[in-house]
């Protein structure tokens, strides 16, 4: 294993699909500062109108790197 291979990607999951893998990503995580916040950055400016579309407010999600979980909840807009 090294770095690269498909066990450290960044998935994005929407209800019970995988949505994408991230092209870049950012994570913010405090204990005294709330709430924790990460970003990432897809592939086209086509993608996020999809997503937004397809999943509304209130749509569960994860974020993983490879098959470990960083992130659970629901997405807000």
């Amino acid at each position: 294993m090294g770095i690269g291979n498909t066990n450290d990607r960044v998935s994005l999951i929407l209800g019970t699909s995988r949505v994408l893998y991230a092209e870049e990503y950012t994570v913010h995580v405090s204990i005294l500062q709330q709430p924790a916040n990460f970003t990432i950055k897809v592939g086209n400016a086509q993608q996020p109108r999809l997503l937004k579309k397809n999943y509304p407010a209130n749509t569960p999600f994860e974020l993983r790197i490879g098959d470990t979980l960083q992130f659970r909840g629901r997405i807000d807009g």
